[in-house]
């Protein structure tokens, strides 16, 4: 264990010192007598997405190892210890001899392409690795895959360069399989991973070894179909004659193999952002619907390159992805495609991208009236919206709400600045939907303090004491269903006071910085003065709200509890109710007459102190006096 460690250290630093001669290593363990190549497979290409060549176990029966080539760094991976799923087994190995191994450099070399990734050369042994794990050497693409580009985002990745990518790895592959001497295995692989981009977004194919060797026929007359332009009946000549070999006219299972993995590829490359499911674009539904049902292509790529790039590349990658072999097309063809199509692709990418930003544009304007009609009164957001400053409005009769949390500043002094305004979140964002569900207008909220009023926003002139009521209502059953703190059940749930008055109101808009829309009148202050004066978990209303509910609900109204008449802060003596919800009468009326009491209690003690405190003064004067009499007699 420690000595393969050693050598995994080792060959990290070897390939560290050989990136800087921007020379990128990848290959298996070719032991020099004997080796087995695997072929790719796709399960196992998808686990990792930095898959670049099958591992070859050595002759000794040694579990298969993948050394993979990672700038700047090998990375050594078991092929049977994959991540996020279970790997299957390996296929079938092909044994290979020294010269065989040499035979697939040599085509591998042979492939001179600007689109093809070249092959430098092999080490057959380093002094810090196993003997029997030589190098291939191959030139260093300094992004990675396509993969890798798309999901770190090393760079903008728009339809020109997307097309880009398309031709490169479409004539990649075209001059792989209209190779004379050798019918190739399919080499795309799967989720990008073998597409190298340069920083200009012009890829090269990674083409792995395994996928350069020949494919084992059956006999010779299925290799005269795939090597001839019309297969003989029989077998006239020598396959060794070099005056026999044609080009692929007739294209392979192989290469057909390699168009469906290219659509399905490329369709990923082009719907790397989210996908526009259900839109079909300019093209007929009934010929969209067909042409998926003949298709491997997955149905949430199809729609969004129909909607993204347009119908042409659409068709064309789903034509990759038939079901039927036979009706996809080949790699030349698919060049000529996007050479022919490119412009009309490009067109449709750009009025697709013009469409999406005019959306984000009406969107955001949308989303900015919203907020403004949501802050403000329609006359007045329509004042705004033109630059001007709105009109006072008078409104003759509302009704307001106020309410505060009982104990707020113990509150504070309990619990970290976060956790209080946590609280005031969870409080009034029920408030919120309680005030939204019946239609009432949100003025404000200061603090603890918030402040409602029905009748304002949205004209409810013959039911909006009875609304008001109903809020109020639910405001006191959700403040005593939240807890103060989650994290500290011990303080127990909020508890509010409320105030309820009706009344004619100003509404106007003052002040140039930070507008917001105010109520100014002697309603507020009374409202505001029946929640001051009135006790936990109980609704304190004036007589003339109490009034307008007996119109507007009798039922409700018939519950209130008189208070009689109380001392209001700037306002004298003032008749007052506390207002209930059915079923809770008699135990707030039990509350209200010993609060009542207590408020008495508290009184006569004042009045008491009072009446203590002035009799001390009166005998310290009449003391006072008495001195000031003696000592004038005395002179």
């Amino acid at each position: 264990m420690s000595q393969n460690l050693e050598q995994q250290h080792e060959a990290i630093s070897l390939a560290s010192k050989m990136q800087a001669a921007d020379k990128s290593f990848a290959g298996g363990s070719l032991p020099n007598a004997y080796s087995t190549l695997h072929p790719s497979a796709p399960g196992q290409q998808a686990a990792r997405r930095n898959w670049t060549s099958p591992s070859l176990p050595t002759s000794s029966g040694a579990a298969p190892s993948n050394i993979a080539t990672q700038s700047p760094s090998i990375v050594a991976n078991p092929l049977h210890k994959m991540s996020g799923s279970v790997a299957s087994a390996p296929p079938a190995p092909l044994l290979l001899s020294k010269n065989q191994v040499l035979k697939l450099l040599w085509r591998s070399k042979c492939l001179q392409h600007p689109n093809i990734v070249p092959v430098i050369g092999i080490v057959w042994s380093l002094k810090s690795m196993s003997p029997q794990m030589p190098i291939v050497v191959r030139e260093c693409q300094e992004l990675g895959s396509v993969a890798s580009v798309l999901e770190n985002q090393t760079m903008v990745v728009d339809t020109v360069k997307q097309l880009d990518i398309a031709k490169d790895v479409a004539q990649a592959l075209a001059v792989i399989h209209a190779q004379e001497d050798f019918v190739p295995r399919p080499v795309f692989q799967p989720q990008l991973t073998g597409v190298r981009p340069n920083k200009f977004c012009r890829a090269k194919l990674w083409v792995p070894l395994v996928g350069l060797s020949d494919v084992v026929l059956p006999n010779l007359q299925e290799r005269a179909a795939r090597l001839y332009k019309e297969p003989p009946p029989l077998f006239p000549f020598n396959l060794d004659e070099p005056e026999h070999i044609g080009p692929h006219e007739v294209r392979s299972s192989e290469e057909l193999d390699d168009v469906r993995s290219y659509g399905v590829g490329m369709a990923q490359l082009m719907t790397a952002g989210s996908p526009a499911e259900g839109h079909v674009g300019d093209m007929d539904s009934h010929a969209s619907q067909q042409l998926l049902e003949d298709s491997l292509l997955p149905q949430e790529h199809f729609f969004s390159m129909l909607a993204e790039h347009g119908p042409a590349l659409a068709q064309l990658l789903a034509q990759c992805c038939s079901k039927d072999s036979q009706k996809r097309p080949s790699f030349a063809e698919i060049v000529l495609q996007l050479e022919a199509k490119g412009a009309e692709v490009i067109q449709a990418a750009n009025e697709f991208l013009r469409t999406k930003a005019q959306g984000k544009s009406l969107q955001s304007l949308a989303s900015a009236d919203e907020l403004l009609y949501d802050l403000f009164p329609e006359q007045v957001a329509n004042a705004l919206k033109n630059g001007r400053l709105p009109d006072p409005e008078p409104f003759p009769l509302v009704s307001i709400f106020f309410s505060d949390v009982c104990g707020y500043t113990n509150i504070c002094s309990c619990l970290d600045p976060p956790e209080v305004m946590y609280m005031l979140h969870r409080l009034y964002s029920r408030f919120d939907d309680l005030a939204r569900s019946l239609k009432l207008f949100k003025v404000e909220t200061v603090g603890d303090a918030y402040l409602c009023v029905a009748n304002l926003k949205h004209p409810q002139p013959e039911v909006h004491a009875r609304l008001m009521a109903e809020f109020a209502f639910g405001c006191l059953e959700a403040a005593n269903n939240e807890l103060i703190c989650p994290s500290k059940p011990e303080l127990g749930c909020i508890h509010i006071r409320v105030g309820l008055h009706t009344g004619a109101v100003m509404g106007a808009v003052v002040g140039t910085l930070n507008r917001r829309f105010g109520l100014f009148g002697d309603t507020v202050n009374v409202a505001s003065r029946m929640e001051s004066s009135s006790i936990a978990d109980h609704i304190h209303c004036s007589a003339a709200f109490i009034q307008l509910l007996h119109k507007q609900w009798p039922e409700s109204a018939a519950l209130t509890v008189p208070q009689g008449t109380k001392e209001i802060k700037g306002k004298g003596t003032m008749h007052t109710y506390m207002l209930y919800p059915a079923g809770q009468v008699e135990q707030a009326r039990a509350a209200c007459l010993s609060s009542n009491l207590q408020q008495q209690q508290q009184q006569q003690q004042q009045q008491l102190a009072h009446m203590s405190t002035r009799k001390t003064l009166e005998r310290n004067a009449s003391l006072t006096g008495k001195a000031r009499q003696t000592s004038s007699l005395a002179s």
